[in-house]
Order: structure tokens, then C-alpha cells, then sequence
């Protein structure tokens, strides 16, 4: 299980260290700049909506996030798991204006 990188650099660097990389990252400076941003771009979106719902998220796999050849991201299946958020919700009550 990989642990999503909170900013740019460490996106890269672990995107760097994938098998493969050199088919992803390959080509020019535009062309990895341009790969990079949009696979950050995903991760971070994903990142904030983890974020904001984290008293519900547990879990997330994107299984595959594909780079397009236009340079958009896909992510084809990805599965969330939550606990029980209600119980969660007992556990730690927020005041009512927040519900």
C-alpha cells in the first residue's frame, strides 16, 4: 500500500521510482512537466476530497490511472472504503451547525 504524497515534488518522486516511468515520464522537459502535472493534478483532487471526508474514509485505490495520450488522466475503477460513520459520528460528535 502506497501512502499518497502531499505536494508536487514528492508526487514526482515517487512517480519516478515506478517500473514504468521511463514509458510515462519519458520524452522532453514539456512532456514530463506536462505528465506530471496531470497525474498531480488527480492525485491532489483526490487528496482534498480524502480530506474533506476523512471521518469517513478509510481506504482508496485507483486500479489503473491511466495517462491518456492527450495528456488527460483516466482513472478507470477506484474503490473507497468508509467505516461506519455513524458510528464514527458518535464517537467524536461535531456541533449541530456542521451536520
Amino acid at each position: 500500500m502506497t501512502v499518497l504524497p502531499a505536494s508536487v515534488d514528492a508526487i514526482e518522486r515517487v512517480l519516478g521510482r515506478l517500473a514504468g516511468a521511463p514509458l510515462v515520464l519519458g520524452g522532453g522537459a514539456a512532456a514530463r512537466r506536462a505528465a506530471v502535472h496531470a497525474i498531480c493534478d488527480t492525485l491532489l483532487r483526490l487528496a482534498a476530497f480524502v480530506d474533506e471526508h476523512r471521518a469517513e474514509v478509510e481506504r482508496v485505490e485507483l486500479n489503473p490511472m491511466a495517462l491518456l495520450l492527450d495528456g488527460a488522466t483516466e482513472v478507470r475503477e477506484a474503490c473507497v472504503t468508509v467505516g461506519d460513520a455513524f458510528l464514527r459520528t458518535l464517537e467524536s460528535p461535531r456541533p449541530l451547525g456542521e451536520m
